[in-house]
This record gives C-alpha cells, sequence and structure tokens, in this order.
C-alpha cells in the first residue's frame, strides 16, 4: 500500500495533485510486445492513454512495471471486495491526464489527484477500473 506520511505538515484537498506517476512511454505495438496475449498480471502497473492532441487519438502505455521509482504504482483499490475487508473509506484518488506539447510532439503526464481531504497516515487508494478486475 501507499500512504501519507504520518508526519506530513497539512493534508491534500480535494483536486490536489498528490503524486506524479511515472514509468515507461509504450507505443500500443511495444506494450503488445511486452505483454502477448495481453498477460494482465504483468501489465496491472500500465496505464492506458488516448492522445486527444492527434486525429488518430494514439493510444500509448504508461508503464511502472520496470520503474521502481514510480511510488505510485503502490496505490491499492478499494473498491474490490478484498480491499474492502481493510476497512478503508473508499478511493480517495482518481487518475488526470495530462498533455504537454513540446517541439510539436504530444507528452502524457499522469497524476493521481486527490478526489477528497486526505490526511497524514491515511492510506491511498485508487480505482483499477472494471477491466482490471475481469
Amino acid at each position: 500500500g501507499l500512504y501519507v506520511h504520518p508526519n506530513w505538515q497539512g493534508s491534500f484537498k480535494r483536486g490536489d495533485r498528490v503524486i506524479e506517476y511515472t514509468g515507461e512511454l509504450l507505443s500500443q505495438k511495444q506494450f503488445q510486445l511486452r505483454y502477448p496475449g495481453g498477460d494482465d498480471v504483468l501489465a496491472e502497473y500500465a496505464f492506458e492513454l488516448v492522445d486527444p492532441n492527434n486525429v488518430e487519438h494514439t493510444v500509448v502505455y504508461l508503464d511502472a512495471r520496470k520503474t521502481n521509482s514510480s511510488v505510485g504504482r503502490y496505490a491499492n483499490d478499494c473498491t474490490h471486495r478484498d480491499q474492502k475487508q481493510r476497512h478503508c473509506r473508499g478511493n480517495n484518488l482518481r487518475a488526470e491526464e495530462v498533455w504537454e506539447m513540446r517541439n510539436n510532439v504530444s507528452h502524457p503526464r499522469l497524476y493521481l489527484v486527490a478526489t477528497r481531504t486526505i490526511l497524514p497516515g491515511e492510506e491511498l487508494y485508487l480505482s483499477y477500473g472494471e477491466k482490471y478486475w475481469e
């Protein structure tokens, strides 16, 4: 799990960017080569992102599996039945895609954003989406 440090001075308010989710940026082809047959277990740290800045709406993946410094990947999902037993108060994060244009090329960034006030010592929870639990 991922927690706000108990000695953190202050809190995160709704809408605050809590952490940037980082990882390797993969094209759809690279993703399919890395995870043939849609290996869900290995791909569990990957986010599918759709580029809104081009007409084809290119799909890319932000994969944190091999990026140990991407601590955002340790956020659990509170909506699944196994997590509800942990007495969580519901997911307190959501993913926010931000696409930046640099040298006429679109670059994605992914932030985990507070959906409510989060206090020091609280565990951070993010919905993985229904597809994850299928």
